[in-house]
């Protein structure tokens, strides 16, 4: 499976720049938003991107990733929410499906989220 665009939503840069160079390295565009305003604005108003995945940080500075849910579930985008705390040593890294896959690679995890969308369309 080759990733043709992905897009990350991630503020904290160094975090971004990994997801970007696995991501580019398993031969992907990158687009990194680092914002939910960016995210939200491009997601909403244009119809010129097409991603075939996208990683959304869940603690960005104006608001949670998670509202993305909705326009990234319509425009059949698989994605991720991740997010990394100093309270906490892990990653959380889930599915829409909210399933738990600690201890997954990073590229199982995302072929676990794109066969997710692989799937009969669900109604929102």
């Amino acid at each position: 499976m080759k990733l043709k665009s992905v897009l990350i939503v991630e503020d904290d840069r160094a975090t971004a720049a990994i997801f970007a160079k696995i991501f580019q390295s398993m031969g992907a565009d990158v687009l990194v938003l680092e914002n939910l305003k960016q995210a939200g604005d491009l997601l909403h108003n244009s119809g010129t991107y097409a991603f075939c995945f996208a990683m959304i940080d869940i603690n960005l500075p104006d608001g949670s990733g998670q509202v993305l849910e909705k326009v990234l579930r319509a425009g059949r985008i698989p994605h991720m929410f991740c997010s990394a705390s100093k309270q906490s040593p892990k990653s959380l890294v889930k599915t829409r499906q909210k399933k738990d896959l600690m201890g997954l690679s990073l590229w199982s995890q995302v072929q676990e989220a794109i066969s997710d969308f692989s799937s009969e369309p669900q109604l929102v």
